[in-house]
């Protein structure tokens, strides 16, 4: 990735380019990723596409692959998973026991599952709290009045000591919505032994299951069991409940996981319901599902592009040993997590697509890339050039409420450099400038020649203020969809 020829070294603006994803030229509106489908879309929901509607498809003929330089950077933040919340007799299980371990073990804590008084044959009661341990398993927290310090309690082949009146035993097997009964020997501590037959009613039962994340849009499916006659309401929806008293409900998260992130970063959903059994008062609840999500950031082009040929570049980086798909097709990933891929686009018009990173043990990551190819990218910026705006002092008044500002400025080239598959310049902007000079970084998402005191146009969108060419002096980044180089003599 050498210099650009005749480019003198860029001095470093201090602040990395944002891996936030920008909005569009004015002519592209703004949607709602919650509702799209990972893969190839229009940019523009309701509008007639050019035809034919353009294709964006990995090169069939690719070049030797690129490795970029430097390395990705994967986080050592383990996957957080699943806790709940529930109300009396409800039970719910995570997902998966292996996981939930790690899980467990790493916040030091247990969720509680249900609480649920029980009867034996005496005058006291048996008080049992069901939850899980850190590997996962049911247990049954028990508090005995009339058990003293000392006495022994066995399930199955578990046991347990109680102090305080309190101790907790695995239970072995997942309890069944329904009628579940448990035998309990008691052995005091003079040595009498006492079997204690225990009822344990289980009304319904809600389990996130996390499998459907690898689909497409990903969902965290809640799968549910109850009692016959019972209604339920998950995430404000109605639940349809077989014969058998088995449903299942899909909860889209594509919204909480689009957009770029260089690090890994966390799904937290969480998820009301309402159990309404047959016989029994309503019961309402929550499952909170929180996930690590996969790292995805796309250096080129960016979150957009407007080309005037049939390819472009994709690069970027995502988790070492993750994978990436661009509208459902793979690309390869290096063993550092990078990627660059040749795309080309099959028509002239506009589509959204979706690169998508997937992990193992964590939440998929999508987003979505805008890409424009137009016929000329000379008379593409002659249309804009009614609509955008071209003052610096517009621009680099209170930068931060500026982002996204729609902006084609002419400007002379101070520094430029190529960066992977990206070029980054710092220019001196001609239009609006209260006095010279005026600098702009401009970050393109593909490889372009400016020289050192050229005149290039720069057309995209204000994204945010960078420090140059001192600390303490902000200045406006441009992300530029596309550039205009001068006029060959």
């Amino acid at each position: 990735m050498g210099a650009i020829a005749t480019a003198q070294p860029m001095p470093d603006p201090g602040v990395q380019p944002t891996a936030t994803a920008a909005p569009g030229l004015p002519s592209r509106h703004k949607t709602r990723i919650g509702i799209a489908h990972p893969g190839i879309a229009p940019l523009r929901p309701g509008v007639a596409k050019a035809t034919p509607t353009p294709e964006i498809i990995p090169d069939a003929n690719p070049r030797p692959p690129v490795v970029l330089p430097g390395s990705a950077r994967p986080s050592s933040e383990a996957p957080t998973l699943v806790s709940a919340r529930t109300a009396s007799r409800a039970l719910r299980s995570l997902w998966p026991h292996a996981l939930v371990a790690a899980i467990v073990a790493l916040l030091g804590l247990a969720t509680v599952l249900a609480v649920i008084v029980l009867h034996f044959r005496g005058r006291d009661p048996l008080r049992a709290t069901v939850s899980l341990d850190p590997s996962g398993a049911e247990m049954l927290a028990l508090e005995c009045v009339r058990c003293a310090d000392g006495t022994l309690v066995r399930i199955g082949g578990a046991t347990g000591t109680f102090a305080s009146h309190r101790t907790a035993v695995a239970i072995g097997n997942r309890l069944v919505v329904g009628e579940n009964r448990l035998t309990l020997t008691l052995v005091y501590p003079d040595g009498r032994a006492e079997d204690v037959q225990l009822v344990v009613p289980v009304d319904f039962r809600l389990d996130p299951d996390l499998s459907a994340l690898s689909a497409s849009p990903p969902s965290v499916r809640v799968t549910v069991a109850t009692t016959s006659g019972a209604a339920v309401v998950v995430n404000g929806v109605p639940v349809a409940i077989e014969p058998d008293g088995r449903g299942n409900a899909n909860v889209d998260v594509t919204t909480e996981l689009t957009g770029p992130s260089a690090t890994v970063t966390t799904l937290e959903k969480t998820i009301p319901y309402v159990v309404t059994p047959a016989h029994a008062k309503p019961a309402s609840g929550e499952l909170l599902v929180k996930l690590g999500v996969a790292s995805l950031l796309v250096e080129a082009p960016g979150d957009s592009i407007v080309v005037d040929g049939p390819n472009f570049w994709l690069a970027g980086r995502t988790l070492v040993g993750g994978t990436v798909t661009v509208g459902g097709r793979p690309i390869a990933v290096d063993d550092k997590g990078q990627f660059a891929q040749l795309m080309s686009v099959s028509a002239v018009g506009e589509t959204t697509i979706f690169i998508r990173a997937d992990a193992p043990d964590y939440a998929p990551r999508l987003v979505p890339l805008h890409v424009r190819r137009v016929a000329d990218l000379r008379t593409e910026a002659a249309r804009l050039d009614a609509i955008v705006t071209h003052s610096y002092a517009e621009i680099a008044n209170r930068i931060a409420t500026k982002k996204g500002f729609a902006v084609g400025v002419e400007c002379t080239i101070v520094e430029a450099r190529i960066d992977g598959h990206r070029t980054i310049i710092v220019a001196d902007v001609h239009g609006g400038c209260p006095a010279a000079p005026c600098y702009a970084r401009v970050v393109h998402g593909a490889r372009a020649t400016p020289a050192r005191g050229e005149t290039w146009r720069a057309y995209g969108r204000v994204d945010r203020a960078v420090e140059w060419p001192r600390p303490g002096v902000s200045i406006p980044e441009i992300r530029a969809e596309f550039l205009i180089p001068p006029v060959a003599p």
